[in-house]
Parts: C-alpha cells; structure tokens; sequence
C-alpha cells in the first residue's frame, strides 16, 4: 500500500505539468509556436513562450530572427511568422480560446540587428487596441 505523501507528490506533479501546458497531449504549446516559427522560410531562430499576464492573460512573449537586413523584407517574413503562429495556437487547442491569446511582447530581429514589434507589422492594431500589451493573435489570421 501507498503512503500518503507519494500519492499526493504524484497528484501534485501532475497537476504541475498539466498547468504548465505539459499535459497528455505530448507537445507543449511552446513548442508548437517555435517550431511554427522556424518553419518559415527566413527565420533563422525562434524564442517564444507562453506566459500568463498580470489580469490572468494568456500571452505569447519573445523574439524570432531573421535573416533579411532590408525592413521591407523583414515585416513579410514576420508577417508568414504571425499566420504560422495563428495556425500552430488553433490547431494546439480550440479556436475560441486560442484566438484570444495576447501577442504584444514579440518582436522580429533582423540580420543588421534592428527590432520590429507587432506595431511595425501592423501598425492599425496600436489604435485600436488603445494598449501596447492587447493585440489579439487573431487579429493575424488569414
């Protein structure tokens, strides 16, 4: 017989992994996203997690290089990223509530170093989203 405390170890670490976006799916959500990413012709790296925000947002954060310098270049590329990612979060989970996932805090290096944010891809969403940190994932689907 089973003693308490390995029981509830185990409960707990489940738990913890299910929570973590670990759970019995297999792939995490993260590595659906940067695998998306990478999969984009031009991208030669990707760093990108899902966090929850201060208001219990469900958020995507971090950075993706790219091998063009020329800025023109670097938005298409970033913008194939953005639909990748669409794509990867809806076919992790369902749509409803993926769509809703937040992508302010990712960024695009290019191959000269300059940064581009969302608001460089997209810059209506700064508008009318009125917050830097409330640009919705699904406002890059196709």
């Amino acid at each position: 017989m089973m003693g308490r405390r390995p029981v509830l170890a185990a409960g707990l670490a489940l738990g913890a992994s299910v929570l973590s976006g670990c759970g019995l799916r297999g792939r995490t959500l993260d590595e659906a996203l940067n695998e998306a990413a990478g999969n984009v012709d031009g991208v030669t790296s990707s760093a990108l997690e899902t966090v929850t925000g201060a208001e219990f947002q469900r958020a995507i954060r971090g950075r993706v290089e790219i091998s063009a310098a020329r800025r023109e270049q670097v938005l298409e590329i970033f913008g194939e990223v953005m639909t990748a990612l669409v794509d990867a979060a809806y076919a992790q989970a369902d749509a409803d509530s993926e769509g809703s996932r937040v992508v302010g805090a990712i960024t695009a290096l290019s191959s000269d170093g300059e940064e581009y944010g969302i608001w460089d891809l997209r810059p209506d969403l700064e508008q009318s989203a009125g917050r830097l940190d409330a640009v919705l994932l699904s406002d890059f689907a196709e």
